[in-house]
């Protein structure tokens, strides 16, 4: 029998670099991080935790053919509204 490597919440919480509560709230939402009760305890495959970070990754937006990007200039006399 193959014996994986099982994380706690504290170990995924150094690995990451964030706090533990942060880790128990990425295991309760419903497509969050998968975790399993072990116990009074929950664990992490390493490997799903590994997954998850990969599936998390942001890129950045890709812009239409034709579009272009400038950089805003004020101009005097322009009104200028906050959302």
């Amino acid at each position: 029998m193959i014996q994986e490597t099982m994380l706690t919440a504290q170990d995924v919480a150094a690995r990451w670099g964030v706090c533990v509560q942060t880790v128990y709230r990425l295991a309760a939402k419903r497509d969050g991080l998968p975790a399993y009760k072990v116990g009074r305890c929950i664990r992490f495959k390493a490997d799903e935790v590994a997954a998850y970070l990969e599936n998390q990754a942001v890129k950045p937006p890709e812009l239409e053919p034709g579009m272009k990007v400038g950089r805003f200039q004020y101009k005097p006399g322009m009104k200028v509204v906050s959302i």
